[in-house]
């Protein structure tokens, strides 16, 4: 499990999630995206790697796979074909077509590689029903949404008199138009279409000059649209013929429909696949986004970090042109890290990145790291950090801390990995002090990991002597008073607070 909620917002990896979010191109996949929690087991994080490692060799060998243009969610159009008199429109049964034609498409090519591809072979594993779906609404809907004229034959009169009859309403229309045109009677645009009719446009002054009826007007009133008396029979038999193939139309869809109906548990079997492989593709372009790589996994609680950076202040100082100091850490035996140093020279940053590529990892993504960094599982990732206060339940900055001490203290075992961001603080420091090596020494005791940054002295001095506690600090330039960013194990670090007020400008205060 993870505390406290927020956690993911305190490391960063609300971020990531929705960065994620941004690259799903279905709306399902979104929502796995916004939904997904950290992994029970290792194992099932290694079958989230490896579905990664397939996603990239399947993008390298075979690129146009995930090149998806038309593709979009069927499920909500399933929903309703059982109801009575309910039937798909072309676009949706357009929209059907080209998710079978997706999942043809990966099956075809992965049919000879399941030793290769065992889970995308899994998932688009041959189906009987793909090429029968296929080939049942293409009888009816081509993939450009449109209705087939040979759809049935019904339709097909109808549409050929349409075309007949439109034909001919064309010819004497513009026969008539040349006509008017002669006399002067026509404004200066062409024969054009109103209320699915074909009219001419005729100056007002001319209208009782003319044999025909008003459909409509321009907005300056001196243009009438008139259709020509001479054709009103065709139009009238025109319009009768568009309502009849809309009845067929509707009829067909419907039949297709119902016929469609039976196959609905397969299509969202075949839609989940979609979805599933939309999914692992985005995760992987995040991960390529930042250059991450799949670690080496060990079978017990540890971290090994190399060639670390935590992604979101990856992209943040990318954009200043500014680069991010890797970081590189080890936790095995040595349970307990405390990270001293100067104020704004990177201690939180280590927290969080060390916190932030473990739960990257347990959510089944590869790492902003190096491969060479083999990475553990841990059951429990726990965090307190920042000040805390909450104006709906009155607590101060140290009672904050305090209640998030207790429920990670209550949670912590040997399996647990615990960042603490400056412990201790909120409260007169000859206590606060004391309560932070308390609260080491008791998760010390449970064997958990945990990384403790902080600015007391005592807690520097702590942990000589005891085998699993290694203390750690920043490097920092002490002659220019300029951090350096660079993590070191084995060495506590000064706060520099006397130096960094006289460069501050309070020379004539500081005397020590």
């Amino acid at each position: 499990m993870i505390y406290p909620p927020n956690f993911e917002e305190i490391i960063g990896f609300d971020s990531l999630r929705r960065e994620l979010g941004n690259l799903c191109r279905l709306d399902s996949s979104a929502h796995i995206a916004a939904e997904f929690n950290m992994h029970s087991s290792m194992d099932s994080v290694q079958v989230d790697l490896n579905d990664l490692d397939e996603c990239k060799r399947i993008n390298e060998l075979f690129p146009s796979l995930f090149h998806w243009v038309q593709v979009t969610d069927i499920e909500p159009w399933l929903k309703y074909v059982d109801v009575e008199g309910y039937f798909l429109s072309e676009d949706e049964f357009s929209g059907i077509l080209e998710v079978l034609h997706l999942y043809a498409k990966f099956s075809n090519t992965l049919k000879n590689r399941a030793e290769e591809f065992p889970l995308f072979f899994k998932r688009f594993s041959a189906n009987d029903a793909v090429l029968p779906t296929i080939n049942l609404i293409e009888s009816v809907v081509d993939r450009e949404g449109k209705l087939r004229t040979n759809a049935s034959v019904a339709y097909q009169k109808l549409t050929q008199e349409i075309a007949r009859l439109d034909r001919e309403a064309r010819i004497q229309t513009h026969s008539i138009f040349k006509a008017w045109k002669a006399q002067g009677y026509v404004a200066d645009t062409d024969v054009t279409v109103r209320e699915e009719r074909l009219v001419i446009p005729i100056l007002a002054e001319f209208k009782r000059k003319v044999q025909g009826f008003v459909k409509d007007v321009s907005a300056t009133g001196k243009v009438l649209f008139v259709e020509p008396a001479a054709i009103l029979e065709i139009n009238n038999r025109l319009k009768e013929l568009f309502s009849e193939r809309k009845r067929e139309r509707e009829r067909i869809l419907k039949q297709l429909t119902a016929q469609l109906s039976p196959k609905t548990h397969q299509l969202l079997h075949l839609m989940d696949s979609v979805t599933q492989a939309d999914f692992v593709y985005a995760k992987w372009l995040l991960c390529d986004r930042y250059r991450a790589e799949r670690p080496r996994i060990s079978s017990k609680s540890k971290l090994s970090l190399k060639k670390a950076f935590h992604p979101v202040l990856h992209r943040e100082l990318s954009a200043q042109n500014k680069q991010v100091v890797p970081l590189q850490i080890e936790m095995d035996e040595k349970r307990v890290v405390v990270v001293s140093g100067p104020n704004a020279g990177g201690k939180s940053v280590v927290l969080k990145t060390t916190l932030l590529l473990q739960y990257w990892l347990q959510c089944g993504f590869y790492i902003s790291a190096s491969p060479d960094s083999e990475m553990g599982f841990f059951s429990n990732l726990a965090i307190d950090s920042g000040d805390g206060q909450s104006l709906e339940s009155g607590l101060s900055t140290f009672s904050a801390h305090l209640k998030n001490l207790k429920a990670i203290l209550e949670m912590a075992d040997d399996t647990t990995l615990v960042g603490l961001d400056e412990l201790g603080t909120g409260t007169d420091p000859r206590y606060g002090a004391p309560i932070a090596q308390a609260v080491l020494e008791e998760l010390l005791n449970k064997s958990s990991f945990v990384i403790a940054t902080t600015h007391f002295s005592q807690i520097r001095e702590w942990g000589r002597g005891i085998p699993n506690v290694v203390q750690a600090s920043m490097q920092y330039d002490a002659l220019h008073l300029k951090p350096l960013y660079t993590f070191v194990m084995g060495k506590p670090g000064s706060s520099f607070a006397l130096e960094l007020m006289r460069k501050t400008g309070f020379d004539g205060i500081v005397t020590g």
